[in-house]
């Protein structure tokens, strides 16, 4: 009952307001939700013992709120002076500054905020940059998650938070930073949503789900999830979120970037300062939802293998 309590409350908060962080509160918090649905007990006990009685929905967004608080140290040879700025230095020499803030300190130590994107190659197939995207974010707090025993408490509750996140992150349709012509602006150019002026990326952070499927976390969950609703047999269900999590993190990100290709299809993309039609919207809600719930089964299935 203290778990409930604690969880309605949170989630009281969560939605006391409204914003546009990355996948949206409420679908971040609803991967989380589907994630714990499906945790196996070692994990359920690891994650207790990291976070208490709360619920994973609470930290879903922990990463965005603390955004320009959340830091990875560059050192020398990682980044690039240019223009009066520092960029991270991306594989090919150039700066790479897709996603990422930039700090430097007094002592002259240059600092980078998490990025919450990713790239992919034409194909779909994900580059790393290291430090420079979030799948290699995925990796970095992984690794902490695995070296809990040898870490303070409250940098283990960060990674721990960091993976829920980021999980969701790499599941966002305009998280994704293609180098073709699909998209290289992240969407971040306005379009007409609801007759009011709005950022096409933010639709898809949260808009077009929140307003397609409107509810809570648990609500949305239940809809995404045929374990839960029953929308397929048992057999079926096991069947299909076996396949989702076979594979590993980069396979995930590739079946991602092809997955919402059709979103870029000439009469279906959202263009630059024009209304987003009910057609549109159609085929965006459905590849949003799946999103979702790949991110969530996903994440238990990722969540489960660390604390095997």
């Amino acid at each position: 009952m203290k778990r409930i309590i604690l969880a309605i409350s949170a989630l009281a908060l969560l939605f006391s307001y409204c914003d546009l962080h990355a996948f949206g509160r409420r679908n971040h918090a609803t991967v989380a939700y589907i994630a714990e649905q499906h945790l196996s007990k070692k994990a359920k006990k690891a994650i207790y013992e990291i976070i208490g009685p709360e619920s994973l929905m609470e930290g879903a967004v922990y990463a965005d709120d603390n955004r320009m608080n959340i830091r990875v140290r560059l050192e020398e040879g990682e980044y690039l002076r240019y223009d009066g700025r520092i960029g991270l230095k991306g594989p090919d020499g150039k700066p790479f500054t897709y996603g990422a803030f930039y700090f430097e300190e007094e002592d002259g130590s240059v600092w980078a905020s998490i990025p919450h994107g990713w790239g992919a190659e034409n194909d779909g197939t994900y580059y790393p940059v290291k430090k420079g995207e979030c799948v290699w974010g995925t990796e970095y707090y992984t690794e902490m998650l695995k070296n809990r025993k040898n870490l303070p408490a409250e940098q283990v509750k960060l990674a721990l938070y960091m993976v829920v996140h980021l999980m969701g992150d790499i599941h966002c349709p305009s998280h994704i930073h293609f180098k073709d012509v699909r998209d290289h602006s992240d969407m971040k150019y306005q379009v007409i949503y609801h007759g009011k002026e709005i950022r096409c990326h933010n639709i898809w952070d949260t808009n077009i789900l929140v307003d397609m499927y409107p509810g809570g976390p648990v609500d949305f969950g239940y809809y995404c999830d045929p374990m839960l609703n029953g929308s397929l047999s048992k057999a079926d269900a096991k069947r299909m979120m076996k396949e989702i999590t076979e594979g590993s993190l980069y396979d995930w990100a590739k079946d991602v970037a092809n997955y919402i290709t059709p979103i870029f299809e000439p009469g279906v993309k959202a263009e630059p300062n024009t209304e987003v039609t009910k057609a549109q919207l159609l085929v965006y809600a459905p590849i949003g939802r799946e999103m979702v719930l790949r991110a969530g089964y996903r994440l238990a299935a990722w969540l489960n293998e660390i604390f095997e």
